[in-house]
């Protein structure tokens, strides 16, 4: 029989978790971001515990510790052995939570069936049609944990199947990391929102699988199967890719509306500078049609007073020379009786009346006579 607990290590010190993960049960481009604080495979014996990163270097990274313990030791003496892992050598920041723990369990097929009741929920509740046959092998996902019935003892194999257990555990992890990220996100600026979208899109394109392990490790395959479907991990993922959808409708209203402002304060500063310039003219058409008149009024009032260029020369030569003594221009004034160029004066009436002068000088005449 082997029992251990897992760990939600997710912030804990895992340095020395560095080493590739040597697994060959898993799809590469998951492996390949996972690291493990072992150089070796689980061989004979289980003891001490594994420290396992998941999705490393992405904003979603997961920390999983397996911590193994004695196998008379019952369920609350193998948790009170992981929170002291988790406090001396992980450095958890602060008490372990009911969430941040799993119990796991490889018993052979003649183990009584309340042993795995009471090592995964503490109470004899767990019957035993709760119990799937998988493989040859009868299998408990449980909220509180992941049991295997086997004929066969295995070291080697209960380790593979609490790694297993490990990726779904962090996987659940991760999805709620991302369900809490995008529910933030919706609330904050669209810078955020939109950096929150990115790092989600390509967490879930780079590292989610719904079948991560491969299909030549049949009994592997099924115990994640099995784990997979308790914690309703394709749901919680199906929910999460929801918000995601929903949060980008979001981002794109929002640059909707940013770009509506932008054109309409633009269409405003083209509406002001259209204005002002139809001021400006009118100002401008005011002013020459105001010159307009003055011309027009200088004009009438040069044709009326007679004066010419030539006129205006002169005064202005004078004006100019005080020393030369010229008469002011006198504009030329037409008599009003002034015969008109071209037209000749009608010859005078004679007249029967003598003239004044004549008779006068007849008179004189006589007289001298």
């Amino acid at each position: 029989m082997y029992k251990a607990v897992l760990i939600d290590c997710t912030g804990c010190k895992a340095e020395n978790a560095n080493h590739p993960f040597p697994s060959k049960y898993l799809i590469s481009a998951l492996a390949e971001t996972m690291r493990t604080s072992r150089g070796t495979v689980w061989q004979t014996e289980l003891t001490g515990h594994e420290m396992l990163r998941f999705f490393v270097d992405s904003p979603y990274e997961q920390a999983v510790a397996i911590v193994w313990v004695d196998a008379t030791a019952d369920r609350n003496q193998a948790i009170s052995l992981a929170k002291a892992y988790a406090r001396d050598t992980a450095g958890f920041p602060s008490d372990l939570e009911p969430n941040d723990l799993r119990q796991f369990l490889w018993a052979s097929e003649s183990d009584d069936e309340r042993e795995v009741s009471r090592f995964l929920r503490g109470n004899d509740k767990i019957r035993g049609d709760w119990f799937a046959e998988r493989n040859g092998l009868r299998c408990l996902a449980d909220s509180q944990g992941f049991a295997v019935l086997a004929d066969a003892d295995g070291a080697a194999r209960a380790a593979r199947a609490a790694q297993v257990h490990a990726l779904a555990m962090a996987y659940q992890n991760a999805l709620y990391d991302i369900a809490n990220a995008v529910s933030a996100a919706a609330k904050e600026p669209e810078s955020n929102a939109e950096r929150t979208l990115r790092d989600v899109t390509q967490f879930m394109a780079a590292n989610y699988f719904g079948h991560p392990v491969l299909p030549n490790t049949r009994e592997l395959r099924e115990f994640y199967q099995l784990i997979s479907a308790k914690q309703n991990l394709m749901e919680q993922f199906s929910e999460a890719v929801s918000q995601v959808e929903r949060l980008a409708v979001a981002v794109r209203e929002r640059q909707r509306d940013e770009e509506r402002k932008r054109r309409l304060k633009l269409s405003d500063e083209k509406a002001d500078i259209r204005d002002a310039r139809e001021a400006r003219d009118n100002k401008l058409a005011s002013r020459v049609n105001t010159l307009n008149v003055l011309v027009a009024v200088m004009g009438l009032f040069i044709a009326a007073s007679g004066l010419t260029p030539e006129s205006i020369r002169k005064w202005r030569a004078a004006w100019m020379n005080p020393s030369v003594v010229s008469p002011a221009p006198t504009p030329a004034i037409e008599p009003a009786f002034q015969d008109k160029p071209g037209t000749q004066k009608p010859a005078p009436e004679p007249s029967s009346k003598p003239r004044k002068g004549s008779h006068s000088s007849r008179s004189s005449n006589a007289r001298a006579d």
